[in-house]
């Protein structure tokens, strides 16, 4: 168990992301393929620190350029809302295909020192869940190139973090201002604009 504890899939489980796909593992690992990663998996299963929650048809995401960067400080023009609700609702219907689903266990957590159980995640908001593990994904370059910090949401109050609506999680930069990270999910150009008002005074950006 000590040797799979060090894994980065385990890491990332408990520390970045509520689920990850077989096809996800295989790009962190960076190496493989899909069945390659589903082996690495079920070893990591064995030791009952991961498990697998299901199976659903997953999206690829091929672009992970955000539909809005808004820096609090800088930006002027207010997002246009109706193209990005249309552009959400386009991607939900894409073609994807079936994929595994994996989260880490209590026992997972525990062999990396935390105290907190599993993250929740419903299957209604895998699709949701996945695609942000795809975001942090994208973005885990830049920050381990800049030495930062991925928060997730469900760790907002274990940092000090109070807010009625909260994105999905936060970059925390070395003497920067924090910059808030929104995965998208069916939203109204209603929504967006509510959302926009909520956080218009921070940095942020949506995927």
């Amino acid at each position: 168990m000590r040797s799979f504890a060090k894994s980065p899939i385990l890491d990332a489980l408990t520390r970045s992301v509520r689920i990850m796909s077989a096809t996800q593992a295989a790009g962190l690992l960076g190496r493989g393929s899909k069945q390659d990663a589903e082996a690495v998996l079920r070893r990591i299963e064995r030791s009952r620190l991961i498990e697998q929650v299901g199976g659903a048809i997953i999206q690829k995401r091929t672009e992970m350029s955000p539909l809005i960067q808004w820096k609090a400080k800088q930006s002027t023009n207010q997002p246009n809302f109706d193209a990005i609700a249309y552009e959400l609702k386009r991607r939900r219907f894409q073609h994807g295909r079936l994929d595994s689903i994996w989260k880490a266990t209590s026992r997972g957590f525990r062999a990396l020192g935390f105290s907190k159980m599993q993250r929740p995640s419903r299957r209604a908001d895998w699709d949701h869940d996945v695609g942000l593990t795809s975001t942090w994904l994208s973005l885990r370059p830049e920050i381990e190139l800049e030495n930062a910090h991925w928060i997730l949401e469900d760790d907002f109050r274990d940092y000090g973090i109070e807010m009625t609506c909260k994105p999905d999680a936060l970059i925390e930069r070395a003497n920067c201002t924090p910059e808030y990270i929104e995965y998208g999910g069916a939203y109204s150009a209603e929504t967006l604009r509510n959302k926009f008002e909520s956080w218009r005074h921070l940095d942020w950006r949506l995927y």
